[in-house]
């Protein structure tokens, strides 16, 4: 649009951008200054649209420059008029609202969701790089169990597939050995009624690897609607179990009657 056509701003329109309505002209060039550079065109194509098309209506969106040099989101909406007394018979009416909040509010949002968008992948890799697994483990206000989030490593752990355990939560417990079952149940009853930590070193009969110790640990977090969340790891401890076992086993032999001496030197040992 030529910037010598005419134009008329309210006097609230200039104190929006902190300038006395005396301060500026009242010209589309004086407009097209305070315009950000990169929604100029945007706005002047959707200007000419406007005017040469059949619609009578206007929308657009907006940056302009406030006196203290900084921007300002404006959402304009105006109508198309064609009279007589208007040259070439051609003239848009509208207004235009600060919608700086809504936009920075709308801005905070997206930025939110992509940093949600990356940690969560961040924490998928580090997460499923683990050992073990991590879960988190539920007991709703109805008593229901479910598994709302947990890594590939616990379904491999268990011995049941992950399918099976999302539908099924309590399936979790399939596999645990049948002297230790109960101690397990009573354990997180416990927990979920104390809130304190969860800690376990158990024994499943795995499908496949046989008989393994796994030791688990979980904070509980009491929901506000009822129930109780516990957010915790999943390790296989058997070869730590297996070497605990040894050494209880060890069998010391009683010192020879002649008796043992040791060489400093060399460290072997002989009768003495």
């Amino acid at each position: 649009m030529p910037a010598n056509e005419d134009c008329w701003y309210s006097d609230s329109w200039f104190k929006a951008l902190g300038y006395q309505p005396d301060e500026l002209p009242h010209d589309m060039e004086m407009f097209t200054n305070l315009l950000h550079p990169d929604d100029v065109e945007p706005v002047f194509a959707n200007l000419e649209k406007t005017v040469n098309s059949d619609s009578d209506s206007f929308h657009a969106d907006f940056r302009l420059r406030r006196k203290d040099g900084s921007y300002a989101w404006f959402g304009s909406a105006g109508m198309k008029i064609t009279d007589e007394d208007v040259e070439d018979g051609v003239a848009i009416v509208g207004a235009q609202i600060d919608i700086s909040e809504r936009v920075e509010a709308k801005d905070r949002v997206e930025a939110a969701a992509v940093l949600a968008r990356s940690t969560s992948a961040r924490l998928k890799r580090l997460t499923e790089n683990v050992a073990g697994a991590i879960f988190e483990f539920k007991i709703d206000a109805k008593g229901d169990v479910s598994f709302p989030y947990f890594t590939s490593g616990l379904p491999k752990l268990l011995g049941i597939s992950s399918a099976i355990l999302e539908q099924d939560a309590n399936l979790a417990f399939l596999n645990v050995h049948v002297e230790d079952r109960l101690r397990v149940q009573e354990d997180i009853q416990e927990s979920a009624r104390t809130l304190d930590v969860f800690k376990i070193v158990y024994r499943l009969v795995h499908p496949k690897r046989g008989l393994l110790w796994l030791r688990a640990s979980s904070t509980p977090i009491a929901l506000p609607e009822g129930g109780v969340v516990w957010h915790g790891s999943l390790f296989d401890v058997t070869k730590e179990m297996h070497r605990e076992k040894e050494l209880e086993e060890m069998v010391w032999l009683p010192p020879s009657p002649v008796g043992i001496a040791m060489c400093q030197r060399c460290g072997r040992t002989r009768p003495r």
